[in-house]
């Protein structure tokens, strides 16, 4: 399985390795390569996330005039007759079930170097005893907060919060996908407790570039 993701995310692999083989020997320093590395596969990404977004749009309306018609329908319908009513206000609103999968879209669209960048910190030692401010070994979990023998990872909590504040601003108008990036924030936030401190500054960063561009393009249209 793992062999077969390598060569599935090869290219992408390729292009964040190399970006931070780029800044590091620009900086000098693998915290900030890691952080501009994943800026600039979040800007990179940008069109194709503002084209996603436009269709997300598109769905949401179309289900949310459905579902308000829907919510109309005489209460005596029952069984094939409300099903076939169902069917004709999904065809006069251009709208099917199916077109949900869509709905989170402008989300998914950075998955691939979200898991390129999972591959390449967990299956090398490019990180290997590189320091970032409170962080003694990026290629370790962080373990910043010692609370007497236990030492408590912050970055995959950072991230938990990351996540959630952008869910919450990003999809405040539907409910139904906030809950599910909710619930993705929590679920995410156990898988990637113990992985590397660098894996987590990167998505960190990811998230906080797109939240900052998500915010400007909507700024932008509201003007």
């Amino acid at each position: 399985m793992l062999s077969t993701l390598l060569v599935i995310f090869a290219p992408f692999i390729f292009l964040v390795e190399n970006g931070y083989h780029l800044y590091w020997s620009l900086t000098g320093s693998a915290g900030i390569a890691i952080l501009l590395t994943s800026a600039t596969f979040s800007i990179a990404v940008f069109p194709l996330q503002r084209w996603s977004k436009r269709f997300e749009s598109k769905i949401a309306f179309r289900l949310k005039a459905a579902t308000e018609e829907i919510s109309k329908l005489d209460n005596s319908l029952k069984g094939e007759a409300r099903f076939n009513e169902i069917e004709k206000i999904y065809v006069r609103n251009k709208y099917h079930p199916i077109q949900s999968i869509a709905l989170g879209l402008s989300f998914f669209v950075t998955i691939p170097f979200l898991i390129a960048s999972l591959l390449l910190f967990i299956q090398s030692d490019i990180l290997s005893g590189a320091q970032f401010l409170f962080i003694d070994d990026l290629q370790m979990p962080d373990g910043t907060l010692m609370l007497g023998s236990l030492s408590i990872n912050i970055l995959p909590l950072m991230l938990f919060i990351f996540t959630f504040l952008d869910a919450m601003v990003r999809y405040k108008d539907n409910p139904s996908i906030m809950n599910r990036f909710m619930f993705v924030s929590v679920v995410l936030t156990f898988l990637v407790y113990s992985m590397p401190a660098g894996l987590l500054l990167y998505w960190i960063g990811a998230n906080i570039i797109s939240f900052i561009i998500y915010w400007i393009s909507t700024f932008l249209a509201v003007k």
